[in-house]
């Protein structure tokens, strides 16, 4: 009997030691060993200027990617949907335990971005581990394009044109200039300016309203052609000229009848009354300056339903 337990025994240890071989060889499946491989955010943001030039690398607050473990993996990245003109790529950068995800602008793209067009790009990048096809994983990026001030101010319309009394008093608003800048922010002001200094009238920096600031005379001169500059604030405040575009604004000067004429006088005369005899002179008066001022006709339209009296100019 003691025999028997003895063999029993020894039959017992290979089952309880066999299984340590089969332990060694599931540590090499990645999928099973406890390695997370995921992005550390669902949801990244980025930045990048308009207009950037080949190879230049969006900015991110926070760092993108996959935290590595212990083993080496040869981690790639991928944009897969949201970049259909091909304006970017995704690049991978490992550092310490970190697999960095990196968007920068293609080399010899002929494209370039424009925030005008569009502003924000939404990229799917998916990781991967070449010769472990278990191991993928996704993320968002949001890339908002910043803008520059690569835009000038452009009027609409470009020619003006108004028609004032010479009388006008001074100060008051004649016209009216507008313009447009799409960039944003302070690259999206601008100022107005006459292209050339001018005596008889002012615009207002910011609203592009022109006024009288002179007294017109229409002996001397009846049309001004003035030219308005609207000039970019952004390319101001770098000290130089600044990129502006033109309109144009006629002015036309008229002496206007803004005055009836008045009859100033009647005389009468009491001697008796012959045929063609003058009966009464009357005075009439114009206040208005040149054409304005004369008097076309002088006609009696009421007080002789028999018609015996006429008026003779003199």
């Amino acid at each position: 009997m003691q025999a028997h337990h003895f063999g029993l025994a020894l039959l017992l240890l290979p089952l309880i030691f066999k299984p340590s071989a089969c332990n060694n060889q599931n540590t090499h499946k990645a999928p099973q060993d406890g390695f997370n491989f995921s992005f550390t955010q669902a949801v990244y943001h980025a930045t990048i200027y308009e207009n950037s030039a080949a190879r230049t690398y969006a900015n991110s607050k926070i760092k993108m990617g996959i935290t590595l473990d212990k083993r080496f993996l040869d981690i790639r990245y991928r944009i897969i949907s949201g970049d259909e003109e091909g304006f970017f790529k995704a690049e991978e950068y490992v550092l310490g335990d970190f697999c960095f995800l990196r968007i920068r602008t293609k080399g010899g793209n002929s494209a370039i971005l424009n925030r005008e067009i569009q502003s924000n790009y939404v990229l799917t990048v998916k990781a991967f581990v070449k010769g472990e096809a278990f191991l993928e994983a996704w993320t968002k990026v949001s890339v908002q394009v910043l803008d520059m001030n690569d835009l000038r101010p452009l009027f609409s319309p470009t020619t003006y044109s108004v028609t004032i009394a010479e009388s006008t008093p001074l100060r008051t608003s004649i016209a009216q200039v507008t313009a447009t800048d799409a960039d944003i922010g302070s690259n999206g002001e601008f100022y107005f300016f006459f292209k050339e200094k001018v005596d008889l009238f002012a615009v207002h920096p910011t609203s592009g309203v022109v006024y009288l600031s002179g007294k017109l005379n229409v002996d001397e001169q009846t049309l001004y052609n003035l030219e308005i500059l609207a000039v970019d604030r952004g390319m101001k405040l770098y000290g130089n000229n600044g990129v502006s575009s033109t309109a144009k604004l006629f002015v036309h000067v008229e002496r206007l009848n803004e005055h009836p004429p008045v009859i100033s006088a009647v005389t009468h005369y009491t001697s008796k009354l012959y045929k063609s005899s003058a009966y009464a002179i009357v005075n009439v008066e114009d206040p208005d300056e040149g054409l304005n001022g004369e008097i076309d006709s002088v006609v009696i339209v009421d007080g002789d339903p028999l018609g015996q009296f006429f008026l003779e100019k003199n």
